[in-house]
């Protein structure tokens, strides 16, 4: 967006004559508001992420190349605070069933491991662990119903593709969600 172009400022005759006086301009109430939110939401993106002990793991982990190869999948991570991350993941297990699964989820973190369990109603359970530039899930398999198709699971190691702090993700429907708008418990609300 062309921020200049929308604005209107009215400079008086006073501001065009050749002395040293001070210009006289006048803002519209709208474009103060406009110049405002642009202010804070460039704050908030530029702090909200950066100022916490979990950014160190943020970005996307990844594993495989193609679906039509083999088993793929992604995790987003997003940091949430000192201690906890949001994450995304989604997988493919490619030929012959194709089969998928997502979840989008909250992880407590005790020096870079931690646990997580669906909120989902689920009996879903997988152990985090970052470790250099990679993600390393195990899920435990006595706990393995994460709705997700057959024979995936929130399991592998993912390799670190980006370090970005990503705070956007589309799911499987199409749907583009927000970490920051939309929580894990507010996601399975829908």
């Amino acid at each position: 967006m062309n921020i200049s172009a929308k604005m209107k400022v009215s400079i008086s005759k006073s501001a065009t004559s050749p002395s040293c006086k001070p210009l006289a301009v006048s803002i519209s109430k709208t474009t103060m508001k406009q110049i405002s939110l642009i202010i804070f939401l460039f704050t908030l993106k530029l702090t909200y992420a950066q100022n916490y002990k979990t950014s160190k793991l943020t970005g996307v982990y990844s594993f495989g190349t193609s679906a039509e190869k083999g088993p793929v999948g992604q995790v987003i991570v997003y940091p949430e605070s000192d201690t906890t991350i949001l994450f995304y993941f989604e997988s493919c297990i490619g030929p012959d069933s194709y089969s998928m699964g997502e979840i989008y989820g909250r992880v407590q973190l005790n020096s870079d491991t931690g646990t997580y369990t669906n909120y989902n109603g689920l009996t879903c359970k997988s152990f985090f662990e970052f470790k250099a530039d990679k993600l390393i899930l195990k899920a435990d398999f006595e706990k393995i119903d994460c709705g997700f198709g057959h024979k995936v699971y929130l399991n592998g190691q993912f390799k670190r593709t980006t370090k970005k702090v990503t705070d956007k993700f589309t799911d499987l429907d199409g749907r583009e969600i927000n970490f920051l708008v939309t929580k894990p418990d507010d996601y399975y609300k829908k």
